[in-house]
């Protein structure tokens, strides 16, 4: 925007307007110049660059910039206001930049502003030890050089005098603006450095900073350097020409103040932290529209640095609401925490949208009015899926389903062998069965080992084994076993009698090496030398028994490591690869998967040692469809490793989540749940009609 003030009055009579189209003043022989012209000509000379100026920059915009900080928490100082007789305020201004001393305290600090009888200061050395932080109530503070004085009724201070005392400290915030070139009115201004107290009392104000922009006359009786000097004297009876002076004065508009006609934004501050400023790159006018849009044709929409974006409650009513604001507070927009509103939490970040560069430095909360237009759905059905689901084939026998029945399938850590009547490997957790059915298409008659199955599963407990330093001699079931050091607590799954090795279940805690046990309460002297837990990862068949009725099945394994090529020797029992450490990834009763030349199904060994050279495998039952088992022997193929991962249905949550998100309310009036359950039922002459 142009200049504000009228040059088109007594004395000047700037008559320059800018739809006459005059763009020169042509001066002629014989005729006077008119003092108007020479102001004229300066207007029309500024009215061109004041209109590249436009083009270029937005009104307020840094040209050649400084810097600007704001400091929050900074260390405020109220000092009595008389010191020895004295007005302090007399002499505060030549102590700025000056260091004190807290006479008591020992703390050293550099006074960078004040304000009526308060200074901010920069704490430079802590006092005692370096160990006192804070000047103290009533102690006199004293400057370490001296200080001539101007206007107070002394002429100077010495240095370790005694300055004034202290009346109390807190914690204000100051604003700080570096030497720079702005474009302001038209005008290319000059801004000298300038240092502004914001609050001397409140550490983390929200506020906008900006300039007061000032336009004054400046004659020869208000500055003498405007009298006439072309004698190398300045001429008190020749006074000079008048000029137009502005001045750009940073200011802060905190909330509820009125903003003044002539104030430019500057940056906007929130909490004591700047969130916008435009001190740090110049802001382009019509050149920045162009730039925008090259560079939209060409790149498009994109961002430099990711946002992230969450929706939250505003009101954090502690009933679970999970909201940002408590109930006496306000939110960043200055509306009143409820629960008809929402915040938008944006993350910092920096994007460029239709060319223009959108930068977020400290992230933005943004409030929001919840939707409460809702539309209903009658007699709906929901999917209730719950528990960890694993997936079988090699199935043997069925489970029982149901959550009112006390059967429980025993986790292994084999897979099935010869005998599906046989429990494999060790148990190594237990688990009731919520629900069990095909996973997809119809089922295979003709080799039943490949059907797929979801197995779900809930309460499921898994063991821990600890090996001991020393035998236990007895203990019974379920003894309470408890970690000395860890804190780690769990209960003894099976007697022990004469054994270094037990296993805990109901696990809670990590057991260490090193620590001793408590059993039920008392000192054993007997110390963990290793501590195994086992998890789904560790399963690898399921065994359930039922009176004479069994039920087994292997768990179907996922892929989590391709290792590629390595080297078997030893007849397939030694697994070797160059510049690998087999005990980062690899315990005993890992499977590793490979497929031999020729063949169409993959062979899963079972690995029984682990060096950081090699690993040691054997054999697992091979499966009819399913996989092969047998050893490799000596040569090259590809490995990979592979174990047990839950499937995409269910979860281990006691609740199932609606399918859809928002959802104002559910009415279960007149519902009912559906479930599964085992029912025995003879068959006869293979007539399964009545099921």
């Amino acid at each position: 925007m142009p200049q504000l003030t009228n040059l088109n009055t007594f004395p000047y009579f700037d008559d320059f307007d800018e739809s006459n189209n005059f763009y020169k003043v042509l001066f002629k022989p014989g005729q006077p110049v008119q003092a108007r012209e020479l102001t004229t000509l300066q207007s029309i000379v500024q009215n061109q660059v004041e209109q590249f100026g436009n083009h270029i920059f937005k009104e307020g915009s840094v040209v050649i910039p400084g810097s600007l900080v704001v400091s929050a928490n900074q260390t405020s100082l109220e000092l009595q206001r008389t010191f020895n007789g004295l007005d302090i305020t007399q002499y505060l201004s030549s102590l700025v930049g000056k260091n004190i001393v807290g006479s008591d305290s020992g703390v050293k600090a550099k006074i960078e502003g004040y304000q009526d009888t308060h200074v901010i200061v920069s704490l430079l050395e802590g006092g005692t030890d370096n160990e006192q932080q804070e000047f103290e109530v009533d102690e006199d503070i004293f400057i370490q050089e001296a200080i001539p004085l101007t206007d107070a009724a002394i002429t100077s201070f010495s240095a370790g005098a005694s300055v004034a005392t202290v009346k109390q400290f807190d914690a204000g915030c100051v604003a700080k603006l570096t030497e720079g070139v702005f474009f302001l009115r038209g005008y290319f201004v000059k801004v000298a450095e300038q240092f502004l107290i914001i609050s001397t009392t409140e550490p983390e104000p929200s506020f906008t900073l900006g300039f007061e922009i000032e336009e004054d006359f400046v004659s020869s009786y208000d500055d003498e350097s405007l009298y006439d000097n072309s004698q190398g004297f300045v001429n008190f009876a020749a006074p000079g020409a008048d000029r137009l002076k502005i001045t750009a004065k940073m200011v802060a508009i905190i909330d509820g103040d009125e903003i003044p006609q002539n104030f430019i934004e500057l940056a906007k501050v929130e909490n004591g932290a700047i969130k916008s400023s435009k001190v740090v790159n110049p802001e382009y006018n019509i050149l920045a529209d162009e730039m925008a849009r090259r560079t939209y044709d060409e790149s498009g929409d994109y961002y430099v640095k990711p946002f992230s974006l969450e929706v939250k409650n505003s009101l954090q009513d502690f009933k679970g609401s999970d909201g940002i604001y408590a109930e006496n507070e306000t939110t960043q927009s200055g509306e009143t925490p409820r629960d008809d509103l929402a915040v938008y939490q944006l993350s910092s970040g920096k994007a460029y949208v239709q060319g223009y560069e959108v930068n977020i430095p400290s992230g933005a909360s943004i409030d929001i009015l919840k939707p409460r237009t809702t539309k209903e759905f009658k007699s709906q059905a929901v999917e209730y899926a719950t528990g960890s689901t694993l997936r079988l084939n090699n199935v043997y026998g069925a489970p029982k389903i149901g959550l009112s029945t006390t059967y429980t399938l025993s986790l292994r850590s084999e897979r099935v062998g010869s005998a599906a009547t046989i429990a494999a490997g060790k148990e190594i957790g237990l688990a009731r069965v919520y629900d069990y059915a095909l996973e997809t298409g119809s089922y295979d008659t003709s080799n039943p080992l490949t059907n797929s199955w979801d197995l779900t599963l809930f309460d499921v407990v898994p063991f821990t084994d600890l090996t001991l330093n020393q035998n236990l001699t007895s203990q019974q079931i379920p003894t309470f076993i408890e970690g000395k050091s860890s804190g780690a607590i769990g209960y003894l799954r099976y007697e022990a009698t004469n054994t270094g090795i037990i296993t805990a279940y109901n696990v809670t805690g990590n057991f260490i090496k090193g620590e001793e046990l408590i059993f039920n309460g008392e000192d054993s002297d007997r110390i963990v030398l290793t501590s195994t837990n086992y998890g789904i990862s560790n399963v690898k068949s399921v065994h359930g028994e039922i009176g004479i009725t069994t039920f087994s099945g292997d768990v179907k394994q996922t892929s989590v490591l391709e290792l590629g090529e390595c080297t078997f020797s030893g007849g397939g029992t030694t697994l070797e690869q160059a510049d690998r450490d087999f005990t980062k990834n690899f315990v005993v009763g890992d499977l590793i998967s490979f497929r031999k030349s020729g063949d169409t199904l993959s062979t899963l060994n079972r690995v029984t040692a682990v060096t950081a050279d090699n690993l040691t495998v054997e054999a697992t039952q091979a499966v009819t469809g399913v996989h092969n088992g047998a050893l490799h022997g000596d040569g090259d193929v590809n490995v990979t490793k592979v174990t047990t991962q839950l499937g995409d249905k269910g979860s281990d949550k006691l609740y199932t989540p609606l399918p859809k998100q928002n959802v104002a309310n559910v009415t279960l009036t007149n519902s009912s749940i559906t479930i599964r359950k085992t029912f025995n039922e003879p068959i006869v002459a293979d007539d399964t009609s009545r099921f």
